[in-house]
């Protein structure tokens, strides 16, 4: 049961609002998806689903409207988390800390240029914000632009004697060394100056102090990889790193990723586009990464346990099918989550609108090709239905056919041969292919005679009534039908019918003698078609 209410609440939900531009990714992850198989490389997927990502960005900057560059913004976050899990996660070798620094530099970027940067290379040591921006170039390894700054306030100094420190940095700054660094902390240790201190520090800094990356990094992430990476430079080491940072606490997506959390991570994510969670999945699910169930929270303080990939694959599901319509893609996943994927499918398939005939079609048909075909003819059954009950019976008639519902198919067939009986108007409901049933001969007999009356064609349609009297399994219902039909030719002075038809339709009218008594105008038919076939019997014996 709690499965069962998880699925209505999910499958029934409306999510937050997405762009309808979104589905620009939606549409071409989802055959991403539907393409993998088990044989394929998680790295070469997650760098297929990368290009995607990409794709899909470059398409939004060409767009200038409010909604593409909220959407910019969404994406690149997206981004970002994904390649830093495609570097550490799904990468065919380790990732270094030249990989990392390159990631954190496109990441952080609009951090770099938060200052008013015209002002500080006016004022130079003088403007509040110097030192801050200095060391934001050193967290970006703006190498040249940090050269420069340094060059120019070096010739803005008051203090002329301090210039060579400037100098000593700036040859530092382009050759990294930890000599380097030791020598010029040394000098600068001589000294008692603000500028000194504001030095002191850069050199720290350059030098792979984390502390010191901390304070000015926009967070533990930037000064983790910023300090890594500088160290790299001062000791000439091969730039490996270890498998995960050391944080002692985890606060955002990135941190927990980057210290190997993935759960954690992956709950911090939850405030992403589900296509990041999906997809993340995905891949560790392929990598035996998911290790853990997820708990789902039901309405009324419920929880139900799950696997974490069908879980955030049923969601997402719903998503893009509720707010996009995507509901082929959305499908395509719930099919990857066996039978729990089927149920939820069941669940959308409820709210189905079954006016939408071109939906419909295509919906069921996506079933039937799914090892769904219950699902599938139930909707052709629904719709048919509908257009029974409004006595449409053509296309009733073609959904139940879809559906291949022979007890249906004959309940209609019954209704028109009843309304033929009483309207004398047969409809050709343009049933396309025969059917081993007695109502379908039945009416397809009716059909032709009929036919064949309307193109006063008497002599085929007394050859079909004779067919049609001789027939052993006449369903009973039909005789009156036939008897009035029969007599109609009896009385037509152009049809001709031969003895044992009309011994067959006397036989009928004792048959219908028998049966409790019709409507009056019936018995009262039945009594002058009696006289009607003595009358065409002793004409035979003439």
């Amino acid at each position: 049961m709690s499965l069962k209410k998880f699925l209505q609440q999910v499958c029934h939900s409306k999510l937050d609002n997405i762009p309808f531009i979104r589905q620009l990714l939606y549409e071409p992850s989802a055959e991403l998806f539907q393409s993998i198989n088990n044989n394929d490389d998680v790295c070469s997927i997650a760098q297929k689903y990368t290009l995607l990502l990409e794709r899909y960005l470059h398409y939004l900057e060409q767009c200038y409207n409010d909604e593409a560059k909220r959407e910019r913004l969404a994406m690149n976050v997206l981004l970002s988390i994904w390649k830093l899990c495609q570097l550490i996660y799904f990468s065919e070798k380790p990732y270094n800390i030249t990989d990392l620094m390159e990631w954190q530099i496109k990441t952080y970027q609009p951090y770099l240029w938060e200052h008013d940067r015209y002002s500080i290379y006016a004022s130079t040591v003088n403007h509040s914000d110097f030192w801050p921006f200095l060391y934001r170039l050193a967290l970006f390894h703006q190498t040249e632009q940090l050269c420069q700054l340094l060059s120019l306030a070096s010739s803005q100094l008051y203090v002329k004697d301090l210039a060579p420190l400037f100098t000593e940095i700036q040859h530092v700054v382009r050759q990294p060394s930890q000599n380097g660094l030791d020598t010029v902390l040394d000098n600068l240790s001589r000294y008692q100056d603000p500028i000194v201190d504001g030095l002191s520090t850069l050199c720290r800094l350059l030098a792979g102090n984390r502390r010191v990356a901390a304070q000015y990094a926009s967070d533990q992430v930037q000064a983790y990889i910023v300090s890594s990476y500088y160290r790299h430079l001062a000791t000439k080491n091969d730039g490996s790193m270890p498998l995960y940072a050391d944080f002692e606490e985890t606060h955002n997506a990135a941190e927990a990723f980057l210290a190997g959390n993935i759960f954690q991570a992956l709950d911090f994510c939850t405030q992403y586009d589900g296509w990041l969670l999906t997809h993340l999945c995905i891949l560790f699910e392929k990598k035996g990464m998911l290790d853990k169930p997820v708990y789902a929270n039901l309405e009324q303080g419920e929880t139900i346990q799950m696997g974490c990939l069908e879980y955030f694959k049923i969601v997402y599901a719903a998503c893009i099918k509720n707010q996009c319509g995507l509901w082929k893609e959305g499908f395509i996943y719930l099919l990857s989550c066996g039978k729990i994927g089927k149920e939820a499918i069941h669940e959308h398939l409820k709210l189905l609108d079954i006016e939408d005939e071109h939906r419909l079609k295509e919906v069921a048909e996506f079933c039937i090709a799914n090892d769904m075909k219950e699902e599938g003819s139930t909707l052709y059954e629904k719709k048919a239905t509908a257009y029974f009950e409004v006595q449409d019976y053509r296309k009733a008639i073609h959904y139940y056919e879809l559906a291949e519902n022979q007890e249906c198919l004959d309940k209609a067939l019954i209704k028109i041969i009843q309304d033929y009986s009483a309207t004398g108007n047969l409809i050709d409901v343009g049933i396309r292919k025969s059917y081993d049933s007695a109502y379908y001969k039945a009416y397809n007999y009716l059909l032709i005679m009929n036919e064949h009356m309307d193109n006063q064609d008497y002599t085929a349609a007394g050859d079909k009534l004779k067919e049609l009297v001789q027939w052993v399994d006449l369903p009973q219902f039909v005789l009156p039908i036939i008897f009035q039909e029969g007599v109609k030719l009896v009385e037509n002075k152009e049809c001709r019918l031969d003895a044992d038809t009309l011994l067959m339709l006397k036989k009928i009218w004792k048959l219908l003698q028998r049966e409790e008594p019709l409507d009056p105008d019936f018995d009262t038919f039945l009594d002058a078609s009696a006289i009607t076939l003595s009358r065409a019997l002793d004409r035979m014996t003439e």
